[in-house]
């Protein structure tokens, strides 16, 4: 804050010049002309050293004069500190010239006070405004392009979030030889400015393998997935409940149960998972002609066969799941078990970056299933795939297609070597997961990319996430530039915003406010460059009829 208090300069220059020129104009009433004289030229450039030099004689001469007069002298002692002087007993008598100049010289001073205190509030708004401007650095290029830290990128539509994880991430991700998952939550088919068409221009330009698993047809490039190719029982199981939802936690263990129970048989039988195979298995009345078949072919004890039969309680108990798995395996998914159908696994080690297109808008329900599918390959991968460099995961509109298992692979990623670059629009979609979800992701961030924020989360993150600075809070109150006022207002110490909510309220477009916690914790502003991204074609595409789930 201000190194000094120009509150309490005002309470002095109040009583100095109020107190010194009541006993001058006592001893010599033609000072005050030297008095109006300035006020009157207030508004020249150098207002202040003209009070200095013509005060200054007029003290001078009253303190000569009034060294004539003992008497006075005495009474000035007598009664100093006290602003309510007797002017006619320092006058030496009822002189209605002397009270009339002095209390017209009092309102003059007390309309300069009054002037003073108004550009005081407005050097302290500008310094306040300075220190702000210091907790933050502008630069052309964000800082630690190699930092290994947990990203959350968040900002309203239009605010610049996909050009930062464009120009920042899979940018240089690409040039790099990088490993690189990329999911997005919106379609892109049709906006040439996308994170899908713009990544198809970056791996191009760079002759950079590219894997698209997309839910829209019209994708010629589009691959179908097999997220279960290298999961083990376990995984599957958590997989299949990632995709389905429980009203009640005993549904939820029953599913659980029942799955397990069906995955075990599975592999005693040697049938290949997959997901049509695991429902020709899920209903109980299919699964005692399976179980009957196995027994035969196994040649499997009373125990093993008894042992699947106690398992009718979790078959009745999770029915209700099988409509819901059953949306998977329909003619148009995504989701197959062919040879060509792949898995993020595989398509790491070959080199290429893989892409998922998805779409909240069309297939609201069927993006979170796929979501909660593909980000139980992401941790298969984090598990059990060893990589040397480090693997950037770019989650982009994160809320439409995540589920609880992200907060997992929050805490599993990094120690292994995994990036995760996070983009919402705002908390909204993650606190109706489940309640606080967001506040566990926000946490579990190293780094913050900011754009412009609606809402609470401005304030939410400002105040818990970027952090305040120690600062001196100077107040005044409305009538303390009066002369018969004794408190003209206070100073305490206040804990303020490093950057204001309101600031990330009125971010422009393509500005971006960056943290990196673990390394400087500054904070830095930039403005993305999207000169450094491939020209976008200015070629139409044509739109057409799409199928819904």
């Amino acid at each position: 804050m201000l190194s000094w208090d120009y509150v309490s300069m005002h309470v002095a220059m109040q009583r100095l010049i109020l107190g010194g020129y009541i006993i001058v104009s006592a001893i010599q009433p033609v000072t005050l002309i030297l008095g109006v004289f300035t006020y009157l030229l207030r508004k020249i450039r150098y207002f202040g050293w003209l009070i200095i030099i013509l005060l200054l004689p007029s003290l001078i001469w009253g303190i000569w004069g009034m060294m004539q007069y003992d008497n006075l002298l005495m009474a000035f002692l007598y009664e100093m500190g006290v602003l309510e002087l007797d002017i006619s007993k320092l006058a030496g008598g009822y002189t209605p010239i002397r009270v009339t100049l002095c209390t017209g010289y009092i309102i003059l001073v007390n309309a300069f006070l009054l002037k003073f205190l108004d550009s005081t509030d407005v050097a302290i708004k500008k310094q306040e405004k300075r220190e702000e401007e210091q907790q933050i650095t502008k630069v052309k290029k964000l800082p630690f392009p190699k930092s290994k830290g947990h990203v959350m990128n968040i900002g309203t539509t239009g605010s610049g979030k996909t050009l930062y994880v464009l120009c920042e991430h899979i940018l240089p991700a690409v040039q790099g030889k990088e490993p690189l998952i990329i999911v997005s939550g919106k379609n892109g088919s049709d906006d040439p400015k996308s994170l899908l068409n713009q990544t198809k221009r970056i791996c191009a330009k760079y002759k950079r393998g590219l894997t698209i698993v997309s839910l829209d047809e019209r994708e010629t490039e589009r691959k179908m997935y097999n997220p279960f190719r290298n999961f083990k029982k376990i995984q599957m199981v958590d997989a299949l409940n990632a995709m389905t939802e429980f009203s009640e936690a005993h549904y939820e263990s029953a599913f659980r149960n029942w799955s397990m129970t069906i995955l075990e048989l599975m592999e005693i039988g040697e049938a290949v998972f997959s997901l049509p195979m695991f429902l020709s298995f899920y209903r109980w009345e299919d699964f005692l002609k399976r179980l009957e078949i196995i027994e035969q072919r196994k040649n499997l004890s009373r125990e093993k066969v008894e042992y699947f039969l106690k398992a009718e309680e979790f078959a009745e108990i999770a029915s209700g799941s099988y409509s819901r798995l059953k949306e998977l395996c329909s003619v148009e998914s995504v989701i197959q078990s062919g040879k060509e159908a792949i898995s993020i696994r595989d398509e790491l080690r070959k080199g290429n970056v893989v892409f998922f297109d998805l779409d909240s808008f069309s297939y609201t329900k069927y993006t979170r299933q796929i979501g909660a599918l593909i980000i139980a390959d992401i941790r298969n991968c984090v598990a059990t795939l060893r990589i040397e460099t480090r693997c950037k995961v770019c989650l982009d509109e994160l809320g439409s297609f995540c589920d609880k298992g992200v907060s997992v692979l929050y805490t599993q990623a990094r120690a292994k070597n995994y990036q995760i670059i996070a983009s919402i629009q705002d908390t909204t979609n993650l606190d109706s997961i489940q309640p606080g979800f967001s506040d566990v992701l926000l946490s579990n961030a190293n780094i913050f990319a900011l754009g412009r924020l609606v809402g609470k989360d401005a304030s939410n993150i400002a105040e818990n996430y970027l952090g305040t600075y120690s600062s001196v809070d100077t107040t005044r109150k409305s009538e303390g530039a009066g002369l018969d006022v004794g408190e003209a207002g206070s100073k305490r110490s206040v804990n303020k915003f490093r950057i204001t909510p309101e600031r990330l309220h009125n971010l422009p477009d393509k500005h971006v406010v960056y943290i990196n916690k673990t390394e400087d914790n500054k904070l830095y502003e930039a403005v993305m460059d999207v000169s450094i991204l491939p020209p976008i074609s200015q070629k139409k595409i044509k739109s057409q009829k799409r199928k819904k789930y």
